[in-house]
């Protein structure tokens, strides 16, 4: 346990700097030289400063010493890791229920409305999902198709056509009434554009 004299704010500082989440870096001066020149440990420090985007090492000008780099940290609250935390359970696919009692909340519109920021690289991803229609292709017709077409037209005659094209005709069983050659058609571009596309014509399955 941490005692109640502890900086949090410190902390988080200092956590942020270490994992690079800054604006910048103060390169600082710590010597100690007294007015004469000579190195004087309880003389006032130097305090020459270099503002850079980077900690590279860098010296002073004045004494050659090494530059000590002071990360300045972008201005990040503790409740901003809140949301973050929310945001990162979100985006992991975690339900929404859950996220909203890790954090506490008593309805999960609060989660929702206030604690949900989507990152825009997932949106766009999540955007891409959406497929309102596949990709087209012909493809030949199979031996299970003819056979599940002559089931279709109620017969046992072979029905003969090119690869993507409608049968022509179809022989019905003796006794059988007779099956047009639009209705085998239309129940084959039935079946081909269900397959082809993933919706069901309705106007071709309420006509056959």
């Amino acid at each position: 346990m941490l005692s109640q004299e502890t900086d949090f704010s410190g902390v988080l500082r200092r956590a942020l700097g270490r994992a690079g989440i800054v604006l910048g870096y103060r390169h600082v001066c710590r010597a100690r030289v007294n007015p004469a020149g000579g190195r004087d440990r309880t003389a006032a420090r130097c305090g020459h400063v270099e503002e850079a985007p980077d900690r590279a090492l860098r010296r002073c000008p004045v004494h050659g010493d090494k530059l000590w780099p002071v990360a300045q940290v972008r201005p990040i609250r503790f409740h901003d890791l809140r949301h973050t935390t929310a945001s990162l359970l979100l985006q992991a696919g975690a339900s929404i229920v859950a996220v909203s009692t890790i954090l506490g909340h008593a309805d999960v519109r609060i989660t929702l409305d206030r604690y949900g920021h989507l990152a825009p690289d997932f949106m766009r991803a999540e955007m891409d999902k959406l497929r309102l229609m596949p990709p087209q292709a012909t493809a030949p017709v199979d031996a299970r198709e003819v056979n599940a077409l002559r089931l279709i037209a109620g017969g046992d005659g072979a029905l003969v056509g090119r690869e993507g094209e409608a049968p022509a005709a179809a022989a019905a069983p003796t006794g059988a009434p007779e099956m047009k050659t639009p209705g085998v058609t239309g129940r084959w571009v039935h079946r081909r554009l269900e397959r082809e596309t993933g919706f069901e014509p309705a106007t071709l399955s309420l006509g056959s």
